[in-house]
């Protein structure tokens, strides 16, 4: 018995059964760690601190705490959204998914998309929704009592909806008029007198809406991406694959984004086409052009469905009053800290925020799925070598993405804070993904979240009672000696308290 089985099934299992299972509490204890409570080693011995763990766990997310349900396991794995049941190996049984709201909203609002009618998407599993996935279901001709990865792919537009051939409504034959059958008179319909014909109006001409502006055929082909990303035209596809020189930056930028296009050698071939394609279909572009919009995210690759903010929103004044006053310290011990322990800006020049990928933690998540062969980006120990720094982390990070969305966006830090994906819950987040987008949007979201993850830890009390050492031991652990941390913060303090 592991968390799968318990995800995959529909029997509750008590807690007393799991604190037997020396191989089951040691996942149970990871997946805590990885959600950010503390059940201590991972030993697979169940004691105090995992029972402590588990049971906030089971109150945040509001399980029973003396048993592990599929839906509490699923929680436990990260299977909080379409996305992650597309991107497993686990098919789960419909009734553990019909309590989740978030899961079920998702549902609905794909089932209404692909044109079934579950009624309103309000995350609550009715007849309405219930006849809409069976209709799903029937149309694909997949199991109605459960979710597939392959349901959910299909669900997610990542595989075509089966067409279904329309049966041809037979033309009814006319039914002979049989003389021996007493027909009821006729009475005749008077004729109306003929209306004049009114002079008609003419019609106005509509004004025609400008078409995307594509290359002209004469025009001569861009030396590159980045040309392309800034102008204004689209290109026919045929065309930039005949160009040595684009298409191996193309390929560059698919091979970054683990899109596997084979040999970067300008050579637009059968693995380059379905590499391509398979990126036009996660940022839903036409995979038979290339738009500045496509160019510009193989340059600069962001996360599908998370846009990146241009221009980027900077911390402003009422940013600090607001944290501060949400912790009730001085505006000059919250403007020290992000003086002291922040990235500088929050976002590199390009608009994405700053980020530094953890291949540990990705191993982590994935259970080492990808430690041999993605082996860059998945790591079952720390190392400092893999880093790249600067916009390759994004790199690495599109990559882990394409494998395991969620795991990937838990294991890279954000924004000024650096706080890592997987401390969502306490920088004030429910989920990765909610998280992530925010970090996308200002640095006043990215100071937030700092700070929320500072009071979920009980650093806000330092910040108060100004007892630098106090706060940096705790933020930096031992070494804030050596650097200086807490004498730095008093400087910045002392600063900020004489500004204005």
């Amino acid at each position: 018995m592991n968390l799968n089985s318990i995800a995959s099934g529909t029997t509750t299992i008590a807690l007393t059964t799991v604190q037997t299972n020396q191989a089951l509490t040691r996942e149970l204890q990871q997946r805590l760690i990885a959600l950010g409570f503390q059940p201590g080693p991972v030993d697979g011995i169940w004691g105090n601190r995992t029972q402590t763990a588990y049971t906030a766990f089971a109150t945040r997310n509001q399980f029973r705490p003396t048993e592990i349900s599929p839906r509490a396991a699923q929680v436990l794995l990260g299977i909080t959204t379409l996305n992650n049941i597309a991107s497993g190996a686990l098919t789960l049984a419909l009734s553990t998914l019909q309590s989740a709201q978030g899961i079920v909203r998702e549902l609905q609002q794909r089932l209404t998309t692909l044109g079934f009618q579950p009624g309103p998407v309000d995350g609550i599993w009715g007849n309405r929704t219930q006849t809409a996935y069976a209709a799903f279901a029937t149309r694909t001709q997949l199991r109605a009592t459960e979710i597939s990865p392959r349901a959910a792919q299909i669900l997610l537009g990542r595989q075509p909806l089966p067409t279904t051939t329309p049966t041809p409504t037979p033309t009814p034959t006319p039914t002979p008029t049989n003389p021996a059958v007493l027909q009821p008179p006729v009475t005749p319909t008077p004729t109306p007198a003929p209306t004049p014909a009114p002079t008609p109006t003419p019609a106005p001409v509509p004004t025609p809406t400008p078409s995307p502006r594509f290359a002209p055929a004469d025009q001569a082909i861009p030396t590159g991406l980045r040309p392309i990303s800034n102008g204004g035209l689209i290109w026919q596809m045929n065309r930039i694959s005949a160009d040595a020189r684009v298409t191996r930056q193309i390929q560059q930028g698919l091979d970054a984004m683990g899109h596997r296009p084979g040999a970067i050698d300008g050579i637009w071939g059968g693995g380059t086409q379905a590499a391509y394609a398979a990126f036009a279909r996660a940022y839903g572009f036409n995979a038979n052009e290339l738009s500045p919009q496509a160019a510009l995210m193989l340059l600069e690759p962001a996360i599908p469905r998370i846009p990146v903010v241009r221009p980027t929103r900077s911390l402003q004044p009422k940013d600090f009053q607001d944290v501060a006053r949400s912790i009730g310290c001085d505006v000059a011990a919250v403007r020290a800290v992000v003086d002291v322990e922040a990235a500088g800006s929050g976002f590199q020049r390009d608009g994405r925020p700053k980020i530094l990928f953890e291949a540990h933690w990705f191993s982590e998540f994935t259970n080492g799925r990808f430690d041999n062969s993605n082996g860059d980006i998945s790591s079952p120990v720390w190392n400092r070598n893999l880093y790249i720094g600067g916009a390759g982390e994004w790199d690495r990070l599109y990559k882990a993405v394409n494998l395991d969305r969620e795991a990937a966006l838990k294991s890279a830090s954000w924004g000024l804070g650096q706080v890592m994906g997987f401390n969502h819950p306490a920088a004030g987040y429910r989920d990765a993904e909610s998280f992530v987008r925010d970090m996308h949007e200002s640095e006043g979201k990215q100071l937030g979240a700092m700070f929320n993850f500072i009071k979920s830890n009980r650093l806000d009390r330092f910040l108060i009672n100004r007892d630098w050492a106090g706060f940096a031991l705790r933020y930096n652990g031992e070494s804030f000696r050596v650097n200086r941390y807490d004498e730095k913060l008093a400087d910045a303090y002392e600063y900020w308290s004489n500004v204005a």
